[in-house]
């Protein structure tokens, strides 16, 4: 490489380099706190791990990309020992690229055997319970990402609401509740705790509990206390 182009690439890659070096540096340290944190709690080891190693592999890896910038900015290049430092740089990239690239396979595979585990509630729930002239009226799902930390609030998060011909009674939320296989108790009277004018949608009454690693609560939804119900699925990851 000239020397001229070669300066320009060193200049290029500490001007990127370094920031981002930083910038993920930061995110290293916060998972790692995340880390220690869900070891003492016994849980999430795996996941935790897993944004650990990609966020370490990433600092790592532009680091790496700093010291390529200090090599080829050298005039001395020739130099036996520069020479010496490209190759360790340069193999401190390309190992650190290839770790990067294996933790986000491994999370992306981790990521999406939770999301499917959470909607395989909910569509178990429809298959058990939920009749064909019931219309859904509502679905929401926020699945886990790289974003999602984790000494942060879950990310991980399915809803869906259902239109029906029942109107609710702790017996008959019981009952339903019972036939979808879990076995969890019911709190509330499903009456109507708001004021006639209450224009929105709450929940009359409720039954939650946790299957496995998250925490599914079936509720019964009106405005007041006529009219058929709407019932409700929630699942989301459960708190340590």
């Amino acid at each position: 490489m000239k020397p001229k182009a070669r300066r320009y690439v060193a200049i290029i890659l500490r001007i990127l380099a370094w920031p981002l070096a930083v910038i993920i540096g930061l995110f290293v340290l916060f998972n790692a706190y995340g880390v220690a944190e869900q070891a003492y709690q016994q849980e999430g080891l795996y996941n935790s791990a897993l944004l650990l190693s990609i966020w370490l592999s990433a600092a790592l890896l532009f680091i790496a990309l700093v010291l390529l910038g200090h090599v080829l900015l050298d005039d001395s290049e020739q130099n036996l020992r520069s020479r010496k430092s490209f190759k360790f740089a340069g193999g401190l990239a390309v190992g650190m690229a290839a770790a990067l690239v294996l933790s986000l396979w491994l999370e992306d595979g981790y990521l999406g055997r939770q999301n499917d585990a959470v909607n395989g509630i909910t569509n178990e729930f429809e298959a058990a319970v939920v009749q064909d002239h019931w219309e859904e009226t509502y679905t929401h799902f926020v699945g886990e990402s790289l974003y999602c930390w984790p000494i942060s609030d879950t990310c991980l998060v399915a809803t869906r609401r259902w239109e029906t011909d029942i109107q609710f009674t702790p017996k008959t939320l019981q009952a339903l509740v019972a036939e979808a296989g879990f076995d969890f108790p019911v709190e509330g009277l499903c009456l109507s705790r708001n004021p006639p004018d209450m224009s929105s949608e709450h929940a009359q009454c409720e039954a939650s509990g946790i299957v496995g690693e998250y925490s599914v609560t079936i509720s019964a939804l009106n405005y007041d206390d006529k009219g058929p119900d709407k019932l409700a699925i929630t699942v989301r990851e459960a708190d340590g």
